[in-house]
């Protein structure tokens, strides 16, 4: 009984440290550059997504006009998606789940 407790304490912590990844590991995520790169493109990028699950990543322009666009994780649960601003001023970029839930947002600038 004596070594059991000993070894509990590690039991006990390798249990929360397996669980604590996993949990982190489930949590999608969104990436949305605050300027266009050299070329004028913005990358917006995504991950921890099921893979083939889809998203709608809507793009908010200065005038307030939403383009929307479909897009399906990679098989390592990653979307990528080039947008090529029109017009300077700012942009609000939101990702959507198939459910209708927000997986993240963020929001850039162009200017000419």
């Amino acid at each position: 009984m004596n070594t059991w407790i000993k070894w509990l304490p590690v039991f006990l912590l390798t249990i929360g440290l397996a669980t604590g990844q996993a949990a982190m590991a489930a949590t999608a995520w969104v990436s949305v550059p605050s300027t266009p790169d050299i070329s004028g493109k913005v990358t917006i990028t995504g991950g921890n997504l099921a893979t083939g699950s889809q998203v709608t990543v809507q793009i908010v322009d200065p005038n307030g006009t939403a383009t929307r666009q479909v897009e399906t994780a990679d098989n390592s649960g990653a979307i990528r998606v080039e947008f090529l601003p029109g017009m300077p001023g700012g942009y609000l970029v939101t990702v959507i789940d198939q459910g209708g839930n927000e997986i993240g947002k963020g929001s850039f600038g162009y200017s000419k």
